[in-house]
C-alpha cells in the first residue's frame, strides 16, 4: 500500500493514496469567515469548488504554515452510496510517498470522540506513523444538509 505522509506538530500522519485526485501547491483560497476554524477556505480546482481542511488546525489547533513543501491534496470522500464529495487538505510537508509492504498496524490506543479520523498507526523506519480517516474529517453539521453523509 502506498502512504502519503504529511507533518503536522511534530508527528507524521499519513493518507492512503487511492483516494488522493492531485496534490497542488499552496495557492490561495476564498476565505469563508462563517466557517469553523480548521475550514482553510475554498480553492478552484478545475472549475470546481472544493472545501480546504487544514489538517495543522484540525490536529494540532494551529494553522498551517504556508512553505514550499505546504501542499493541498484533493480526495475523494465516501458518502454512503452517494457521489463521493472532492475535498481538499492542506498539510505541511508532503513529501514522500511510503511504501509499507503490509505493516502491523496498532489500534489507537487513546480513545478520541473529538478526533475520530486519527485512525490507526504503523511504524516505518522508526517513525510512529497514523493513518487519517478521510471519510472522518469532515464533522457532522459542517456541510450544508443537501452536500452531508446520507443517514
Amino acid at each position: 500500500m502506498l502512504y502519503l505522509t504529511f507533518k503536522a506538530g511534530d508527528s507524521t500522519y499519513a493518507l492512503e493514496t487511492n483516494r488522493v485526485i492531485c496534490i497542488v501547491p499552496c495557492v490561495h483560497l476564498q476565505p469563508r469567515p462563517d466557517a469553523p476554524g480548521c475550514i482553510a477556505g475554498i480553492l478552484n480546482l478545475r472549475g470546481e469548488p472544493v472545501v480546504v481542511v487544514d489538517l495543522n488546525m484540525l490536529i494540532c489547533r494551529e494553522p498551517c504554515k504556508r512553505r514550499l513543501s505546504t501542499r493541498i491534496i484533493a480526495v475523494e470522500m465516501e458518502r454512503g452510496g452517494r457521489p463521493p464529495l472532492k475535498l481538499g487538505l492542506m498539510a505541511a510537508s508532503v513529501a514522500a510517498l511510503m511504501k509499507s509492504g503490509s505493516p502491523e498496524f496498532e489500534e489507537n490506543a487513546l480513545q478520541t470522540p473529538g478526533a475520530p479520523y486519527l485512525g490507526r498507526m504503523f511504524r516505518e523506519d522508526g517513525l510512529l506513523i497514523q493513518i487519517i480517516d478521510i471519510d472522518k474529517i469532515i464533522l457532522e453539521g459542517m456541510l450544508r444538509p443537501d452536500l452531508s453523509q446520507a443517514k
